[in-house]
């Protein structure tokens, strides 16, 4: 009994997947978000993003939180995927707010020209905002 291997629980390795794509997708796409903007219409470019950054690791969140819970309940393996896939979406989940935050926090501020598309161009008018003051 002890030389059998534990079937992997599919959810969380699920879970853990959408997880660790999320970020990566998401970096990426912010990276081309100006590309995207210009030359593809900007609503199709919003709902990539919005997907990518929101839809992702809730995806990942629900399917790690299952997938702990069935690997528990059925004695599989994955257990160590579902938690590192839970810590992982709540890191996103941190960092991703935090981005919005900081842009809300600029476009309040209203010395801001044009609309703020990049984590970059925010912090870079929020730097501009700060040394004008």
């Amino acid at each position: 009994m002890a030389d059998q291997k534990k079937k992997l629980n599919k959810k969380a390795l699920t879970g853990f997947m959408l997880a660790i794509s999320s970020p990566v997708l998401t970096a990426a796409l912010m990276l081309a978000f100006d590309f995207l903007y210009r030359y593809v219409h900007y609503r199709v470019a919003t709902v990539i993003l919005i997907v990518t950054a929101v839809l992702f690791p809730v995806l990942g969140r629900v399917f790690s939180i299952i997938g702990l819970i069935m690997s528990i309940i059925k004695r599989e393996s994955g257990k160590k995927l579902a938690i590192a896939g839970i810590v992982i979406t709540a890191l996103e989940f941190i960092v991703y707010f935090g981005i919005c935050f900081f842009q809300l926090l600029i476009m309040l501020c209203g010395d801001v020209q044009r609309p703020v598309t990049s984590t970059a161009s925010a912090f870079i008018s929020l730097l501009m905002l700060v040394l004008k003051h």
